[in-house]
């Protein structure tokens, strides 16, 4: 069973992608090498899932905050300040790494491209929204701390965008990026897509970074999804349901305060 205590959790998790060899940043001459993934399938470190640092938020109630410690599982530690992110933000975060694969310097990519693979439309409101999202990535601060490394500084080095056809051309750091050496997750995107319920979303990407989620408390999946109070369980409760209606989890079991999950077979969370 898992651990409500931040930064330990049991049985020990493993990440679903391949970790890859680790080496202090400072002993790497070359710049960080990202693992393949397939197309139907977006990645990031396991560091972005392993936590609350993508929360679900209730619109109208993103706040902003100074070097606030988030809730996560495992040996990680993670502070952040700036204007709280939430699972939308991941998403689009998830799109600009994937972006970054053929081009390992920066992130290209035209908006509309970017809007369409995430169900937008293009209206004038869409990109307004994407905007202001690629700008709180940009701006927000992250302290990350993991046994193998520490990452003071943004997700979004940098941004730039051609104002005649909404061209977006973004740097992120490549410190960060080397946290994909000590541990990598990605998400089906198909089921990502279909998941109306943020708090679904969310649990949807702390599971997907195991290989076999196993056994974990509501609190935990309700501390994940940045929920509390008398309607954490009920609302976890639902997420479970619409997991399970588009095929990750195969069946679930609340025994006391204890969740048991169990993946569809077919699912691969590499």
């Amino acid at each position: 069973m898992d651990s409500d205590t931040t930064n330990t959790i049991t049985p020990p998790i493993e990440p679903a992608g391949e970790t890859m060899p680790t080496r202090c940043p400072a002993q790497a001459g070359d710049g960080p090498l990202l693992p393949a993934w397939s197309s139907d399938k977006r990645s990031a470190p396991s560091a972005a899932f392993r936590g609350a640092l993508f929360p679900s938020i209730s619109r109208g109630k993103r706040t902003c905050v100074t070097n606030v410690e988030i809730f996560t599982v495992g040996h990680m530690r993670v502070r952040f300040s700036g204007e709280r992110f939430d699972r939308s933000d991941l998403d689009v975060f998830m799109e600009i790494i994937n972006a970054i694969k053929e081009q390992p310097e920066r992130s290209e990519f035209a908006a509309d491209e970017l809007l369409v693979s995430l169900n937008k439309g293009l209206t004038g409101a869409a990109h307004a929204w994407l905007q202001s999202v690629i700008a709180r990535l940009t701006l927000g601060m992250v302290e990350i701390i993991t046994p193998e490394q520490a990452y003071v500084g943004h997700l979004v080095e940098s941004a730039s965008r051609c104002e005649a056809d909404k061209h977006y051309v973004l740097r992120l750091n490549p410190e960060f990026m080397r946290l994909f050496q000590h541990g990598w997750s990605s998400l089906d995107m198909e089921q990502r897509r279909t998941l109306k319920n943020p708090t679904a979303r969310a649990v949807h990407a702390y599971l997907s970074s195991h290989k076999n989620p196993g056994r974990h408390t509501i609190g935990t999946l309700a501390s994940i999804a940045g929920i509390a109070g008398t309607n954490a369980t009920p609302t976890i409760v639902k997420a479970l349901d619409e997991l399970k209606e588009v095929g990750f989890l195969s069946r679930w079991e609340i025994v006391q305060d204890t969740v048991i999950l169990v993946l569809k077979a077919e699912n691969d969370l590499r």
